[in-house]
């Protein structure tokens, strides 16, 4: 169980672009996700399409890992998503004046850079960048507690800086929908397949997603993971459990269980959202 202690010692997180390629296209997708959600509130949007991968306020973002593709390969997926974008942009589809391309692939070679400002050029009145792992080091030092959530790096104390225990994490809305739903569950457990049914991910977000919000959550200690023996399905395993044919007799069935901390998330958060 989580101690809440009155106060706590904020964490900084220096990450560079190693620590960013540490991750899996799944994680780098959701990450930039939930922090474009978080900075963007109300404005964010899910399409994936058209060129799409959400909007936030008048820009549109396209979230790509490149997967050490070679550089034909990268300038075919810009240049159909750019194509794509501005053809949605012209017929009305979304309203949006700039489009940002996010990536793990730099451009950072001179004739990269001078392609990519050729298409940004064209592009015009749509403004048209790129970001890549800088901008997302930058993004997860404003967001130290789900670089936590994904082990890419130890956190550094800086003295004489002071938060309350109960903010140091903020979840994404969907997984505090996760916790709310097992509070509600009989035993405080779902299996993993009633949990998602009975989540927002039964209509809209990816299977990736979901097992990456499963696996923030085990790693905070507010949730566990078990199959129908009680033994402990560790994650990034759980595809493997999603994926594993049921026996034609015992089945094996994962579930996922309330603990203790990520009750007390939850206490501690509706005392916050019912302070006047």
């Amino acid at each position: 169980m989580v101690s809440v202690a009155p106060e706590m010692v904020l964490e900084l997180v220096l990450l560079t672009p190693g620590d960013i390629r540490r991750l899996v296209p799944a994680a780098f997708e959701f990450l930039w996700r939930t922090i474009l959600s978080r900075e963007h509130g109300a404005s964010y949007r899910h399409v994936d399409g058209h060129g799409i991968d959400c909007l936030a306020g008048e820009t549109a973002y396209q979230i790509y890992h490149h997967q050490g593709a070679s550089w034909p390969v990268v300038q075919a997926k810009f240049r159909d998503d750019l194509h794509a974008v501005e053809r949605a942009r012209a017929r009305a589809l979304f309203h949006f004046s700039k489009f940002v391309f996010v990536s793990t692939f730099g451009f950072q070679d001179p004739a990269h850079r001078a392609w990519f400002e050729a298409r940004k050029a064209r592009a015009l009145p749509l403004r048209v960048t790129a970001w890549g792992e800088e901008q997302l080091c930058s993004q997860l030092a404003r967001h130290p507690d789900l670089a936590s959530q994904f082990g890419l790096t130890d956190a550094v104390p800086v003295e004489g800086r002071h938060v309350r225990a109960d903010d140091v994490v903020e979840l994404p809305p969907e997984a505090v929908t996760i916790l709310e739903k097992l509070l509600a569950a009989p035993d405080e457990t779902l299996t993993l397949a009633d949990l998602r049914a009975h989540s927002d991910f039964a209509y809209s977000g990816s299977a990736d997603d979901f097992e990456l919000l499963l696996r923030s959550l085990q790693r905070l200690g507010f949730i566990r993971v078990v199959d129908a023996a009680g033994e402990a399905a560790l994650l990034p395993e759980i595809r493997v459990i999603f994926q594993r044919p049921s026996p034609p007799s015992a089945s094996v069935v994962a579930v996922a269980r309330l603990l203790a901390a990520g009750k007390a998330y939850l206490e501690r958060r509706n005392r916050r959202v019912r302070r006047p």
